[in-house]
């Protein structure tokens, strides 16, 4: 798993991270399966012993929002 297009800003004692996870499935025999991609941004609090996250929040991108934007028009659903 990993966070591409980081972005951070971190102050004294507050602190948040956004950006795209990007993880993969593996067996056992390390060969890869599934993957999937979500947004996540992140608030941290500087505490005694360290940083911690306080507020998370993940979403699924839109796959194509064109195309989503007309079917929800067309149908009423998303």
């Amino acid at each position: 798993m990993e966070i591409r297009d980081p972005h951070l800003k971190a102050g004294c004692d507050i602190a948040w991270i956004a950006g795209i996870v990007h993880a993969q499935q593996v067996d056992s025999h390390n060969i890869a399966g599934s993957e999937a991609e979500w947004r996540l941004t992140a608030i941290l609090e500087r505490r005694d012993s360290g940083w911690l996250i306080v507020h998370q929040h993940s979403s699924l991108p839109i796959p194509d929002p064109q195309q989503w934007w007309k079917r929800a028009q067309t149908t009423g659903k998303p």
